[in-house]
């Protein structure tokens, strides 16, 4: 529905400028055609025009289709050309075609007349002769009544492109708002990283045969990508996409990043992520490399996986501390006491990374420790 009033919206205007060019340059510098295409084509004039005058315009709709609407809009703005023309604001636009639609009506109708509210208020307003609908629906029908519906349907495919965009355009805008107090990229950066996102969100989409939008989330959580897609992008943009550890951070670094557990990652998600590991400070980092070592994005396989490999390699002496080294114990209990009180508060311009509230037990019956901050 609301891409169809967009639609509509964008075909009245190139309509009114091909057939009132000087009214539409009037109009357009007001920005009042919006504003009046969305009640008109949205209730088929019933909001704006006396019900019993509205209902004939009705028929007409459901005999001879849009078209009508178009119609009637031209012939309502031709009606006031004068006067719309000698407005100075938008204001002043919108009294003149709220009374003219009001003064529209039906010689045949059986009910009263009920004003609409909008013209109840403590306006005083020269009340303009009255219409008759027949009058206006006959003088629509005389003056365009070579617009075709074919032609409508023409203009809206040419208008959708334009529309889409723009309906785009807002999207983007409204994400980077949102974000931009939230994560340490300019405007242009977060721009880049939304369509880099979204693109690998819609190749997933296709591939797959999935839905590409749901319409009835935020535009943050739109778009959403799996731990394949995530991959691709924690190592083509991470300053920790390095060494042979690499694929394994990217794995825990989605782990920790998926706060609801439904194995997907929204932008919202992944710009925090990635921000602190480009711009945080070194607490930050540190924090964020730290959570990495627990729980949710330490699994008890992985530390089952390095248990194997250590008894395998039990004759080894590479890794082990000797004598004289502090116990890697203590040392892991060292920096859980660090990072739960030296940097217990987070910086304000970024939300904390949320840990396990047993961590300290975790490392006590973990060996391998934080001594050599190396993946588990």
């Amino acid at each position: 529905m609301q891409l169809f009033i967009f639609l509509s919206t964008g075909v009245f205007e190139a309509l009114t400028k091909e057939y009132l060019p000087d009214l539409y340059t009037k109009m357009e510098k007001l920005g009042i055609l919006s504003m009046i295409s969305l009640p008109w084509f949205l209730t088929i004039f019933i909001s704006v025009m006396p019900f019993e005058s509205a209902v004939n315009i009705m028929d007409c709709f459901f005999y001879d289709g849009a078209r009508v609407i178009f119609q009637i809009a031209l012939a309502v703005l031709d009606a006031n050309y004068e006067q719309l023309l000698k407005c100075e604001d938008d204001g002043m636009a919108m009294t003149v075609l709220s009374t003219y639609l009001e003064s529209v009506q039906n010689k045949d109708a059986t009910m009263p007349h009920m004003p609409h509210t909008s013209t109840l208020g403590g306006m005083t307003i020269t009340r303009k002769p009255d219409v008759e609908v027949s009058d206006l629906i006959h003088r629509a029908y005389s003056k365009y009544g070579y617009i075709r519906t074919d032609q409508i349907k023409k203009m809206r495919l040419n208008q959708r492109l334009r529309v889409v965009q723009g309906l785009e355009d807002t999207a983007r805008r409204t994400v980077v708002r949102s974000l931009a107090g939230e994560v340490p990229f300019n405007v242009q950066e977060l721009e880049e990283l939304y369509t880099i996102f979204k693109e690998e969100y819609l190749s997933s989409n296709m591939l797959s045969g999935t839905p590409v939008l749901d319409q009835t989330q935020h535009f943050l959580t739109t778009f959403k990508i799996d731990i394949e897609k995530f991959r691709t992008l924690f190592l083509t943009f991470s300053p920790w996409a390095f060494g042979t550890q690499a694929d394994l951070l990217a794995i825990r670094a989605f782990r920790l990043l998926d706060e609801d557990g439904d194995h997907l990652i929204n932008f919202r998600e992944f710009s925090w992520g990635l921000g602190i590991m480009c711009r945080g400070e070194l607490p930050e980092r540190l924090r964020l490399l730290y959570n990495l070592h627990l729980p949710p994005a330490l699994l008890p396989e992985d530390i089952e996986s390095v248990s194997g490999d250590t008894q395998t390699d039990g004759d080894s002496t590479v890794g082990q501390p000797s004598p004289d080294e502090p116990d890697e114990a203590e040392a892991a209990l060292d920096a859980v006491e660090y990072f739960e009180n030296t940097l217990k508060t987070p910086t304000s311009e970024h939300p904390p990374v949320k840990s396990p509230t047993s961590q300290r037990s975790m490392v006590s019956r973990n060996k391998t420790g934080m001594g050599n901050f190396r993946l588990l």
